[in-house]
């Protein structure tokens, strides 16, 4: 009787352990996203430092790495020195091929996403003036933007009647997905307004999750099922998020050609069949604090309580030259670490570092300012950024 007593009390021992853990990555995820961050530092390097981003394990195998979401503190992260210029570029999008950036598949597979548009935009209008009250207030029906450089006026009643996805994009800085769920189990993108975290809107609305992720290596074995089951199983009270991170080799904050010069539908012509010697020849000329980029995506997901059968996905992309970590040596140790896990199985590929020698200067590189410490990095640091 007492040894079947005392297993009946070991569970509440993990149960603490369980909680103990979920409440130091609550504070993680809170210390990533409050605390003090120095104008000059990555802002996407902020979750990598906080040891939130991983992934990949040390096998190589993918992890979805999803979190519980604090709706009200971090559901959209809102920053007025930037504001106007993501405005300015969505709105230069917007002008330059509507259909490529604002989609829905309403028409080409059915459905109706009009009336989970209209919740979304009812959901950012109510959280917008009281999360950030200096830059967005709601008189009636009639929300004005306050932000230095972007301030203006909307009728709400104009926009949600037959554009509200196109208003709730303009209001803030992230990329919004609408994910439907079909009888079958499968959730397909319904409707879309992306401007920053990826190309060929176009041809992705209308896509299931599967199909979307058919260039990132690995998806189906590491990630198909989990990923299935969370989207299964979410919930209006449960929404969750996670961070990613890639290099790139541009600094623009949109799509463009040489983003991606290891991936042919996104490379220049004259990179495709030897991205490895473009990439060393792009760091011979400037260094690689220079010529590599980290991007970063913060993404949500939550289930719309209204129109259930909706799932909202918001991306906010941070692009940052590498040499910026120089200031947050933990977020390049870290960095460092997620790529030689990557390496370690196919997704490597995907990241554009299957090149031995573009990783090995992109390692070194990291190792050098881990290894100073931050402040002006090591000897090859120093040299790399000049």
């Amino acid at each position: 009787r007492f040894r079947f007593t005392t297993m009946l009390r070991r569970p509440s021992r993990l149960t603490r352990a369980v909680a103990k853990a979920k409440a130091a990555k609550s504070t993680l995820a809170r210390s990533a996203l409050v605390e003090p961050w120095h104008a000059e530092w990555p802002e996407g390097a902020r979750w990598m430092a906080a040891g939130l981003t991983q992934t990949a394990n040390e096998k190589g195998r993918l992890l979805p790495g999803l979190h519980k979401l604090d709706v009200e503190r971090d559901w959209l992260l809102h920053a007025p020195a930037t504001f106007s210029e993501h405005l300015r570029l969505k709105h230069h999008a917007l002008d330059a091929s509507r259909e490529a950036t604002l989609r829905s598949a309403d028409a080409t597979h059915g459905g109706d996403s009009l009336p989970a548009q209209r919740e979304v935009l009812d959901m950012v209008l109510e959280h917008l003036p009281r999360r950030f009250p200096r830059s967005f207030s709601l008189d009636g029906r009639r929300l004005r933007v306050h932000v230095e450089g972007a301030g203006c006026e909307y009728d709400v009643d104009e926009w949600r009647e037959m554009r509200p996805l196109e208003l709730a994009g303009l209001l803030l800085q992230e990329d919004l997905v609408l994910m439907r769920a079909e009888p079958g189990g499968a959730h397909r993108v319904q409707a879309a307004f992306v401007v920053f975290s990826f190309g060929r809107v176009l041809e992705r609305v209308g896509m299931d999750l599967e199909q979307v992720h058919a260039d990132v290596n690995r998806f189906p074995s590491d990630l198909r099922k989990p990923v299935g089951r969370f989207f299964d199983k979410l919930s209006a009270s449960a929404p969750a998020w996670r961070t990613n991170f890639g290099l790139t080799w541009s600094p623009s904050l949109v799509p463009t050609p040489d983003r991606y010069p290891h991936r042919a539908s996104y490379a220049p012509e004259a990179t495709h069949n030897t991205p490895g010697k473009w990439m060393m020849a792009r760091i011979g000329e400037v260094g690689v604090g220079r010529a590599v980029w980290l991007k970063v995506e913060y993404q949500t997901v939550r289930r719309l309580r209204g129109a259930s059968d909706h799932a909202l996905f918001t991306v906010r992309t941070y692009v940052d030259p590498l040499h910026t970590l120089l200031h947050v040596p933990a977020a390049a140790r870290l960095l460092a670490q997620n790529m030689r896990n990557a390496a370690q199985g196919d997704f490597k590929h995907y990241l554009g570092i299957d090149d031995e020698e573009v990783r090995g200067a992109i390692l070194a590189y990291l190792d050098s300012m881990h290894e100073s410490g931050g402040g002006g990095g090591g000897p090859r640091a120093q040299q790399a950024t000049r």
